[in-house]
């Protein structure tokens, strides 16, 4: 069994970790910060999706929502009941039973340390220098493995702006808020406190503070970051070298979500690591395409103006397309959009916004 170097205990890093693990491998986590999961940059939204791949515990949940309100121009919205409840985690609380997880699998965590480089399968930290035989990048949106392997190229991202506030809200409801920068979401904890924020392409900061205007609050706390953009032209395997999660633009331009896509490509580095396969096809072959719809979709919705999310939302009121879109996971599109375009059809105009 091989030694395996994992940068970064995220999700993606320390389920990796688990896999692998378990498998007989010996795998040692690198992770600069020196507590596990913090700090949080996450909205903490799953869809219920996750338990197919990794059961949630309970004490990591802070709550469960069953309503989307996606709002158009001013008060202008629609109510999507989800057939199966969003949940809304303790980001931290995961990140740390993921990680605990993968330590009683045999994994080994070095706290506070940090990844420098890699030459002639040598890892070496500001306080290390690991012999392996696979480096795995897991190290998040700005990823120095990616940097220091010649695998970071040229990336795009979003900004990520939020704040916990208290405010009165409805516990059921996840508010989204899609000509707000990016977007922006309010996502509640519990009836007085919500998680406030927006994506942005540029000024993240002016499209927050005009969320709070439409929804204030007492500010708790701030947090902020980078997301990728997926990228499918990206190189996500050189030899012994492996990229993931964030690191690897594994995320839906739709949301800047990862999380999922993250766990699943932790499932295609073990396969890929003992059978000798190629990481970046099956991780293509399993949710590239979904990845890539949710990249045209965010390129449609860059160029509505608020017009457009109205008669959007006017043509998701009618049965047929709201039906299919409450049951279906948003995770995957691709489950879904041929039957909400063939349901109606008017929707199919919006590619005309794909032209230059």
């Amino acid at each position: 069994m091989g030694a395996i170097t994992i940068i970064g205990a995220g999700p993606a890093g320390s389920r990796s970790a688990q896999l692998l693990a378990q498998r007989g491998h010996k795998v040692t986590v690198i992770e600069e910060h020196r507590c596990i999961g913090d700090p949080v940059q996450c909205t903490g939204v799953l869809t219920n999706s996750v338990n197919d791949i990794l059961p949630v515990p309970e004490e990591c949940i802070i709550n469960r929502i069953k309503v989307a309100r996606i709002y158009g121009s001013a008060n202008k919205h629609i109510d999507i009941l989800m057939k199966k409840k969003n949940i809304i985690l303790d980001r931290a609380k995961f990140d740390r039973h993921l990680a605990s997880e993968a330590e009683s699998a045999g994994a080994k965590f070095l706290l506070k340390e940090k990844y420098l480089s890699f030459s002639r399968n040598r890892v070496i930290t500001n306080k290390h220098k690991l012999k392996t035989d696979f480096l795995v990048g897991a190290d998040g949106p700005s990823s120095t493995v990616a940097k220091t392997t010649g695998m970071f190229k040229q990336r795009n991202y979003f900004t990520g702006m939020q704040a916990r506030i208290k405010i009165k809200c409805d516990p059921d409801t996840f508010e989204v808020f899609p000509s707000e920068g990016v977007y922006g979401w309010l996502v509640p904890e519990d009836e007085h406190t919500a998680r406030v924020g927006v994506l942005a392409y540029e000024n993240p900061r002016v499209h927050f503070d005009r969320l709070l205007k439409r929804r204030k609050g007492k500010i708790l706390d701030y947090n902020a970051g980078l997301i990728p953009i997926y990228d499918p032209k990206l190189n996500i395997q050189k030899n012994n070298i492996f990229l993931i999660g964030d690191a690897a633009s594994q995320v839906k331009a739709t949301t800047g979500g990862g999380i999922i896509y993250g766990l699943m490509a932790a499932e295609e580095l073990v396969n890929s690591i003992e059978l000798n396969k190629n990481y970046n096809k099956h991780c293509k072959n399993r949710f590239g395409f979904d990845l890539w719809l949710s990249l045209k979709i965010r390129q449609v919705l860059d160029k509505f103006s608020p017009k457009d999310y109205d008669d959007l939302i006017a043509t998701f009121l009618k049965p047929k397309p709201k039906k299919i879109i409450q049951d279906f996971d948003r995770d995957f599109p691709s489950k879904f959009i041929f039957q909400l375009a063939l349901a109606e059809p008017r929707l199919l105009k919006y590619l005309f916004k794909l032209r230059p």
